[in-house]
């Protein structure tokens, strides 16, 4: 199967090294989980690099599930407990 002029000049834009690296920038933003510190670094990084290309960047407010961690601890039928990390989902 032939390309076309745009498939082919879209593939010559293509960089894995440039993927990893915008990837490593959301990994390095930490915790993304909705209402976190990370969650607001990332979404500023994707708006920043969306701006770049010349895209029109719309922010929207909207409701979602919320989570906050607190401890939580798990009791066995035979009484042993055991500190747990509540999932976020």
């Amino acid at each position: 199967m032939e390309l076309s002029g745009f498939e082919l000049e879209l593939r010559s834009r293509i960089s894995g090294r440039r993927a990893v690296a915008h990837a490593d920038v959301l990994v390095q933003a930490g915790d993304r989980f909705v209402g976190r510190d990370g969650d607001a670094v990332a979404a500023q990084a994707l708006r920043g690099r969306f701006t770049e290309l010349g895209l029109d960047v719309v922010d929207r407010e909207f409701a979602t599930v919320g989570f906050e961690e607190g401890r939580v601890e798990l009791v066995l039928a035979d009484g042993r407990q055991i500190e747990a990390i509540p999932p976020y989902f």
